[in-house]
């Protein structure tokens, strides 16, 4: 990778966490089964827990049992 991409990738990256840093909105990664690898800081705010202590959950268990099937298949 050439330096000047390098430096463009990293500040891409960095006004993408200034952005979601601030904003209200929930935003969170999940790996194919489920698993989430990443929270945004308004998890705070929405579910009282903070976004580095759902790495790791799955995120289908956090979804009550009657919204399961439509939920999955929204996804």
């Amino acid at each position: 990778m050439r330096v000047g991409s390098a430096r463009a990738l990293r500040a891409e990256q960095a006004r993408f966490d200034a952005v979601v840093a601030r904003s209200g909105d929930l935003v969170m990664f999940f790996d194919s089964d489920g698993t989430i690898t990443w929270s945004s800081p308004a998890s705070s705010a929405m579910f009282g827990i903070d976004p580095a202590d759902l790495i790791g959950v799955n995120g289908l268990a956090l979804i009550h049992p009657d919204d399961h099937e439509r939920v999955i298949g929204e996804f």
